[in-house]
């Protein structure tokens, strides 16, 4: 009788052991499941465009890099259009990129510069139309 509760505790040990070996491969099992899914997720996330900044905020320009260009624009304030070689210059000189010294530019000359009249191609001086018919004088007389 010794012999069979020997055996059957046996029986208990091995199939608590199994149940423990399951149980532990189970809790592994779903271990790398998880650990799977937060590398899936975090790759989305460094392949996905996600915008660093909130909506609507935006980086200034620093007050050097400011006043170096302003500096440029009236200095060459009749002709205030930096060419690619400038351009890649002040971008040196003021720690900006080709890109943020053309739009600078840009928005300086719409916001700041009076253009000169003769700039658009239209003088101010009136017509001189002399010599010039429509036809008009035919139907008069």
């Amino acid at each position: 009788m010794w012999v069979a509760v020997m055996e059957r505790n046996a029986c208990e040990a091995t199939a608590a052991m199994a149940l423990l070996l399951f149980a532990d491969q189970v809790s592994n099992d779903r271990k790398r499941e998880r650990e799977q899914t937060l590398r899936d997720r975090s790759a989305r996330l460094r392949s996905a465009k996600v915008k660093v900044r909130k909506e609507g905020s935006r980086q200034r320009l620093s007050k050097m890099s400011q006043a170096i260009l302003i500096a440029w624009l009236e200095a060459h304030y009749d002709n205030p259009y930096p060419s690619n070689q400038e351009k890649g210059e002040l971008a040196r000189e003021a720690g900006l990129t080709v890109k943020q010294v053309s739009n600078f530019a840009g928005n300086w000359r719409k916001r700041t510069w009076n253009a000169p009249a003769d700039m658009d191609g239209v003088s101010d001086e009136e017509d001189d139309d002399e010599g010039v018919t429509f036809g008009l004088e035919e139907l008069i007389e």
